[in-house]
């Protein structure tokens, strides 16, 4: 079995590297709609505020996203 050597590859190509505030309000209504209908509304709201954990953590997750969509863009130094 030949064995490839993944270092000598190009780097991948992604064809778009996603925006912070477009994958943010992604990850909120993705949140929004894990609840009950009825308490949506109160969700949202909740979501408006800056200090609210679950607002931290949805953007550091869309952070680490367009991080790492980031740097598959960039050239490989060798």
């Amino acid at each position: 079995m030949a064995v490839i050597d993944l270092s000598q590859l190009p780097a991948p190509q992604i064809v778009d590297v996603p925006d912070f505030e477009t994958l943010l309000a992604e990850r909120k209504a993705e949140f929004v709609a894990l609840h009950p209908k009825d308490e949506q509304e109160a969700v949202i709201r909740t979501l408006e505020l800056e200090s609210e954990p679950a607002t931290k953590l949805l953007q550091e997750n869309a952070y680490l996203s367009c991080f790492c969509a980031s740097a598959l863009t960039k050239p490989r130094r060798r």
